[in-house]
């Protein structure tokens, strides 16, 4: 596998600061990352006005040009702030919209053809189909908007929440078919897929070029079932590319060691 099939994302480095991030960039030869919307690199929450914003996205994209790096997708923090786009509360949804609207403009704005939108998860004492439509809802509104912009959002199966109203294979086929739209693009969770024991071929064959990308938070150098997983989609597709997000630790402290050591395991296949 050609290293042009890899992507980086800047969370491996979130706890280092820019300018030894960007290096890393350089001596590991990263072509490509998916560009982690989040402290301290870029936040909307960190600045007061949209041309505030605009600046520093600027700043972001000179700085990407002037060291030939591409960045593949825009990925939106999700963790830590209540964004939800299926919440029950209506001020929670359009709160929720209004966060990822933002990003799909300054993904625009950097010339960025992807952002990662989860699209929420259900309360358990409130009707999970009520959520579930309201995620549909604000999914197909955002697609649109994206696509005014020349931008396509794209969704994963994530089960770092076990209520996510997108969590596997069968959900994201539901989830998909309920929003009608080939303009949304999907990604293949590794993580999500080895621990439900998922066939990487049933996404593939389900979605095909809608299917952009594979994403992992685990160190492939050390986790077999995951690696394997990879070698199964590459060997199916061998175009698609392979997202690595590691945010521990071990990676913090020395994330040119960790980088090279995956990298060079994910050459070997």
């Amino acid at each position: 596998m050609n290293r042009e099939n890899l992507i980086l994302s800047n969370s491996c480095f979130r706890r280092i600061t820019e300018a030894k991030w960007l290096n890393s960039l350089e001596r590991l030869n990263i072509k490509q990352i998916e560009f982690l919307a989040a402290s301290p690199y870029y936040s909307i929450f960190d600045y007061d006005t949209a041309q505030d914003r605009k600046k520093v996205l600027i700043n972001w994209r000179e700085v990407f040009r002037e060291k030939n790096i591409s960045v593949f997708s825009m990925v939106p923090e999700y963790h830590d702030y209540p964004v939800n786009l299926a919440s029950p509360d209506q001020k929670i949804r359009q709160r929720s919209i209004e966060y990822y609207l933002s990003y799909i403009e300054d993904a625009a704005e950097m010339d960025v053809a992807y952002v990662y939108v989860n699209p929420g998860w259900y309360t358990v004492d409130f009707t999970k189909e009520q959520c579930f439509q309201y995620a549909v809802d604000a999914v197909k509104y955002l697609s649109d908007e994206a696509k005014k912009r020349k931008v396509a959002l794209y969704i994963g199966a994530l089960l770092t929440e076990v209520t996510n109203i997108v969590h596997d294979y069968a959900s994201m086929c539901l989830f998909d078919k309920a929003v009608n739209k080939n303009t949304l693009l999907y990604a293949l969770e590794l993580d999500t897929a080895a621990k439900l024991e998922e066939n990487p071929a049933w996404y593939i064959h389900s979605f095909g070029e809608r299917l952009i990308c594979a994403r992992t938070s685990s160190d492939i150098s050390k986790n077999k079932k995951i690696m394997n997983l990879w070698k199964k989609c590459y060997a199916l597709n061998s175009g698609i590319k392979l997202a690595v997000n590691l945010d521990s630790q071990d990676y913090w402290e020395r994330p040119d060691e960790y980088m090279e050591n995956i990298l060079n395991n994910a050459e070997k296949l």
